[in-house]
C-alpha cells in the first residue's frame, strides 16, 4: 500500500471554537457579544487543541500519546499537530478519501502532499525535499537572511570554516554593547536558535552565544562574528534522512525493526567564566538523525566521570521520551542504545550502589535501575566515534565535518555528502580492525551455510519438502574421504586469512613508520625555523644593548650637566646672601616648607601675581613704614659668623610704633599654618587678607592717623566676626581663639584713643 507525507493547515482554526461564557468586548461607543476564540486570545490556543482533539478523536477514531499530546495515531496513519498546522505520514487512499474531506467539512484548510524526487512541502517554515537519497531537512530560517541582518548592523564579514571562536569558552571582561546594538546581537543570536534545530554543528555555537542574551558584550558580538560567518559559508548544509533498514542502526543491529541509538558526552569545565560542564545527546532512529541538544549542567562537576553521568542521565531522559513517542506511533517494541565514550562513567552506571560518590546518588541508582531492568543497553564507543561530541566543546574543521558525515550532513540540497574524504581517511586509519572483524564473521557464516563446522559432517540437500535429505551424506561418511578434503579446504583458507592479517598488519606498520618519519621531519624544519628566530631576536637583543649603553652615557652627561646647573645655582643664592641646607631635610622643616608653599599659592591668588610680588619685593627690602626690619650686624660679627651656627636665623625686631603689629601679624600667621594644615583654605585665604591689610597699612603709615587706623582695625575686627558663625559649628575652641583676635584688635582701637 502507498505511503504518504503531506501537511494541512487550518485557516479558520480560532474562530469555529466557541467560547466557554460570552465575552463583551466594546469597539468605539458601540458593544459586541464575542461568542467565538480569536486569535491571541490567552485560552485560545487551549480551547483550540481541545475542540481539535475532540474532532479528531471522533469523526477520525484517532487516539492521542500520554507523553506527548500533540502526537495522534489513527487506523491508518499518525499525526503531529502544531497548532493549526499538521503533519500527517500514513496511507496515501486514507488521506485522500477520509481525513481531508472530514476537515473540509468542518474547516477552511490548504494541504499539500510530497510527490516524487524533486517534490517537497513545508511544515512550521522547515522545507522537506524528496531526494534520491532520502528525505531533505533544510531549515525553514534562511542561514543567507541571518547573514544579511547581521551585515547590515555590524559590517560585511569573511566566510570561516569553522562556527567557534578561540575565546568561545574564556571569561569575557569587555565591555557591555549599546542598546542599538544588544537588540541587533538578540536578533540575529534568536533567528540562530530556530536554525540550530536542524543544524546540528550549531549547537554547540548558539547554546554559548544565548548565555549572553542578558547582557550582549564586545566579546559576544565577536564570537557571534565567526558564528555568522561560518553560516556564510555553509548556508547549503543540510540533514538527509535515508529509509531504514530494519533492525540496522549506526553501530549496532537487532532482530527488531526500530532500533534508537543514544550518544552521550560531556566537557568537563571547560567554560571559564563559570567552570559549568556541556552535556550534549545525539539521537539517531535506525542510522537516522532524530534530535540533538547541548545544554549547560546545573552544577559543577568534580570530576569527569561525574561530568559524564549528568550528560548520560540527561541524554538517556531525552531517549526514553523518544522511545516512548516511536513506540506509541509503530506499535512495536524500540531497542534502545546508550553510546559513551567515558569507562568510568560506564562502570558506575552498569553497577548497583553508589560506591564514593554519594553526592550524585539520585541521578546514578536512575540510570543502574534502567540498565539493570534492560530498558537501555549501555555500549562504550570510541571516542573518535562518538557523534555527540559536536556539541560539547569547539572542533577542528576536519573533526566537524566527519562528524556531519555519520549524522547525514549534506549540501545542495542533498546532492553531496559533507566530509566524505575526513570520512574516509579516518576509516583507512582506524577502520581496518572492523573491517577484519566482519569479514571474519562473514566467513564463519558461509562455512556454517556449507557445513563445514569443527564437528564432522558435510553440507546436507534440500529435498522438494523442505526437509533436509540424509542419502547423500551417509554415503560421503561411509568413504570417510569428504571430511579429509574439507578439513584440507578449512586449514587452507585459515593460512591464507592469517597471512592476508599479516601483511595488512605488516603495511599498517609500514604506514605508521612512514607517517613517523615525515611527522619527524617536520619537526626538524620546523625547529630550523625556531632557531634562525632566535638568531635574530639576539642580533636585535644585541643592537638594543648597545643603544641602551649609549643612552646611559647621555644621561650621565646631563647629570653632570645637571649637578653643574646646581652648583651655579648654590653660588648665585650665597652671592645674594643666602644659604643652602646640606644635611638632609626634617619631617618638621620638610612639612613647614609645604605649609608655606600652600600659603604662598593662597597669597597669590587673593592678591594677583603682580600685586603678590610687589609685596614680596618689598618685604625682601625690608620695606615697612620707611624703616629698615632687619637687624644690621656689625662687620665683624658677620665675619666671624659660620655656617653651621644655629642662631644664624635673624631674630624680628620691632620697632616702638610697630610692636603690637607684628604680634598680631605672627599670631594671625600662626592660625594661617594651622588653617592650611587641616586643609582649611577659605579661613586660611581670610587670615590672609587680613595680615595684608595691615602690611598695607603699615606700608602705607595710615596707622599714624587715628581715622585710618581705627577704619582699618574695625574692618579686622569684622572680618574675624564674619568667621565665627561657620567656624563653632566645625571647631568651637577655634571660634574662640578669633573671638579672642577681635576683642584684642578693639583694645588696639580703645588704646590708641586713649593715647
Amino acid at each position: 500500500m502507498e505511503v504518504t507525507l503531506a501537511c494541512l493547515d487550518v485557516k479558520d482554526a480560532f474562530l469555529r471554537v466557541p467560547q466557554d461564557k460570552p465575552v463583551k468586548i466594546k469597539v468605539g461607543q458601540e458593544e459586541f457579544l464575542v461568542k467565538r476564540n480569536l486569535p491571541g486570545q490567552r485560552m485560545g490556543a487551549k480551547n483550540w487543541y481541545l475542540f481539535l482533539r475532540d474532532f479528531m478523536e471522533k469523526e477520525l477514531q484517532c487516539e492521542f500519546c500520554i507523553e506527548q499530546p500533540c502526537l495522534a495515531k489513527g487506523p491508518h496513519g499518525v499525526f503531529m499537530l502544531h497548532v493549526d498546522d499538521i503533519l500527517f505520514c500514513g496511507h496515501a487512499a486514507w488521506w485522500k478519501d477520509v481525513v481531508v474531506p472530514e476537515f473540509q467539512k468542518r474547516f477552511t484548510v490548504s494541504c499539500d502532499e510530497l510527490g516524487g524526487v524533486g517534490s517537497s512541502i513545508s511544515f512550521l517554515k522547515r522545507k522537506i525535499l524528496k531526494t534520491e537519497k532520502g528525505l531533505a531537512l533544510i531549515p525553514g530560517t534562511n542561514a543567507e537572511k541571518v547573514v544579511k541582518t547581521y551585515e547590515e548592523h555590524f559590517g560585511k564579514i569573511r566566510a570561516q570554516m569553522v562556527p567557534y571562536h578561540q575565546s568561545m569558552q574564556t571569561e569575557d571582561l569587555t565591555d557591555e554593547l549599546s542598546a542599538r546594538d544588544s537588540f541587533a546581537y538578540r536578533s540575529v543570536v534568536g533567528v540562530c536558535l530556530y536554525l540550530a534545530r536542524d543544524r546540528p554543528d550549531l549547537l554547540f555555537p548558539v547554546k554559548e552565544l544565548s548565555g549572553f542574551m542578558s547582557r550582549p558584550t564586545h566579546g559576544a558580538l565577536q564570537k557571534l562574528k565567526k558564528l555568522i560567518g561560518y553560516l556564510k559559508g555553509t548556508a547549503d548544509y543540510c540533514v538527509v534522512l535515508e529509509p531504514p533498514v530494519p533492525g540496522q542502526g549506526k553501530w549496532r543491529s537487532t532482530d527488531k525493526f526500530w532500533v534508537l541509538e543514544s550518544f552521550t558526552d560531556a566537557g568537563w569545565s571547560s567554560n571559564q567564566r563559570h567552570r559549568r560542564s556541556t552535556s550534549c545527546g545525539i539521537h539517531l532512529v535506525c542510522g537516522a538523525f532524530a534530535y540533538g541538544s547541548s545544554r549547560t549542567q546545573k552544577v559543577v562537576s568534580l570530576s569527569s566521570c561525574e561530568s559524564e553521568l549528568h550528560a548520560m542521565a540527561s541524554t538517556l531522559c531525552d531517549g526514553i521520551f523518544l522511545r516512548r513517542c516511536l513506540e506509541f506511533i509503530t506499535g512495536a517494541t524500540i531497542e534502545h542504545y546508550l553510546f559513551t565514550d567515558s569507562s568510568s562513567a560506564k562502570q558506575l552506571a552498569s553497577r548497583q550502589g553508589v560506591g564514593k560518590v554519594k553526592h550524585i546518588a539520585g541521578k546514578l541508582l536512575w540510570a543502574q535501575d534502567a540498565v539493570l531492568h534492560k530498558q537501555v543497553a549501555l555500549i562504550q564507543v570510541p571516542t573518535l566515534w562518538n557523534l555527540s561530541d559536536i556539541g560539547t566543546k569547539p572542533l577542528g574543521a576536519k573533526r566537524l565535518r566527519l562528524l556531519l558525515h555519520e549524522l547525514g550532513g549534506c549540501t545542495e540540497e542533498g546532492k553531496y555528502i559533507v566530509g566524505q574524504a575526513e570520512y574516509e581517511e579516518q576509516s583507512s586509519k582506524h577502520g581496518g580492525g572492523r573491517e577484519m572483524a566482519a569479514l571474519a564473521k562473514n566467513i564463519a557464516r558461509v562455512l556454517v551455510m556449507m557445513g563445514l563446522g569443527p564437528m564432522p559432517g558435510t553440507a546436507m540437500k534440500v529435498g522438494d519438502d523442505g526437509q533436509c535429505s540424509l542419502s547423500e551424506s551417509k554415503e560421503a561418511q561411509s568413504t570417510g574421504h569428504g571430511n579429509d578434503t574439507l578439513w584440507m579446504i578449512l586449514v587452507l583458507m585459515l593460512i591464507v586469512v592469517a597471512w592476508s592479517i599479516f601483511f595488512w598488519r605488516l603495511v599498517k606498520w609500514l604506514r605508521q613508520v612512514a607517517n613517523g618519519h615525515e611527522h619527524l621531519c617536520l619537526q626538524v624544519a620546523e625547529l630550523d625555523a625556531y632557531a634562525g628566530g632566535i638568531r635574530t631576536d639576539c642580533d636585535q637583543v644585541i643592537r638594543s644593548s648597545e643603544r641602551l649603553r649609549q643612552n646611559m652615557i647621555r644621561l650621565e652627561n646631563q647629570q653632570e650637566m645637571v649637578s653643574d646647573g646646581t652648583d651655579s645655582l648654590h653660588y648665585a643664592v650665597v652671592e645674594m646672601g643666602g644659604f643652602a641646607r646640606h644635611s638632609e631635610l626634617s619631617a618638621d622643616q620638610r612639612r613647614h616648607m609645604y605649609v608655606q608653599e600652600r600659603g604662598n599659592m593662597v597669597a597669590a591668588n587673593t592678591m594677583g601675581q603682580q600685586r603678590y610680588l610687589q609685596v614680596i619685593r618689598r618685604q625682601n627690602h625690608g620695606f615697612a613704614v620707611g624703616q629698615d626690619t632687619d637687624v644690621r650686624m656689625e662687620e665683624g660679627e658677620q665675619n666671624g659668623e659660620s655656617e653651621d651656627d644655629s642662631n644664624a636665623d635673624d631674630p624680628a625686631v620691632a620697632t616702638d610704633g610697630e610692636g603690637p603689629w607684628t604680634a598680631l601679624i605672627s599670631m594671625f600667621r600662626e592660625e594661617i599654618n594651622s588653617a592650611l594644615s587641616v586643609e582649611n583654605f577659605r579661613d586660611a585665604s581670610e587670615l590672609q587678607r587680613i595680615v595684608l591689610i595691615v602690611l598695607d597699612n603699615l606700608n602705607a603709615g595710615n596707622f599714624r592717623v587715628d581715622a585710618a587706623r581705627n577704619a582699618a582695625l574695625n574692618e579686622i575686627s569684622n572680618r574675624l566676626m564674619s568667621l565665627m558663625p561657620r567656624t563653632t559649628a566645625l571647631n568651637p575652641a577655634v571660634a574662640d581663639r578669633y573671638n579672642g583676635y577681635a576683642i584684642t584688635v578693639r583694645q588696639l582701637m580703645v588704646t590708641q584713643n586713649e593715647t
